[in-house]
């Protein structure tokens, strides 16, 4: 999905050197998405935000220094939908081109949600379940063919 309005620079960050447009230093960071879903139904974010305001995602984001990827996708769950949950490792994407030149190596979990115990963050406009065969036009990065996969792998 080409997303003209990101600008990312394109080509090479010399090792050990510094970009001044993205301001990245030529490393890739690590992202973690869970996957929700249940009774045939997948529990998705619409983002607050750029990049991709407005679009549909999975809960998730960066891992934080010093944070365990389980760590990271348990609070990603909890400060974008409020809810608590335990989380299983699911896949990996690490295409370089998967997410429009950004080059976030994710990290997938499924989720299986415990209680609520707070509103989500505002990062998020809202957080609605969708069935699994009508997810919204509208979905962030690759996480139509995630779902796919997890569909074909579950049935």
């Amino acid at each position: 999905m080409a997303l003209e309005f990101l600008n990312y620079p394109q080509g090479d960050i010399p090792k050990n050197s510094f970009c001044n447009e993205c301001k990245r230093y030529n490393s890739r960071h690590v992202t973690c998405d869970v996957l929700i879903v249940k009774n045939n139904k997948v529990l998705l974010i619409k983002r607050a935000g750029h990049p991709l305001k407005g679009y549909w995602a999975f809960p998730g984001g960066y891992l934080d220094w010093d944070e365990t990827l389980e760590e990271c996708a348990r609070r990603e769950v909890k400060e974008e939908t409020g809810y608590d949950c335990e989380v299983e490792f699911f896949t990996i994407s690490s295409d370089p081109k998967r997410d429009d030149n950004r080059q976030n190596v994710t990290i997938f979990f499924t989720a299986e949600l415990k209680e609520k115990i707070a509103v989500h963050d505002n990062e998020v406009s809202e957080v609605k379940w969708f069935d699994v065969n009508k997810i919204p036009e509208k979905m962030a990065f690759d996480h139509p063919k995630i779902l796919k996969k997890y569909i074909t792998k579950n049935g």
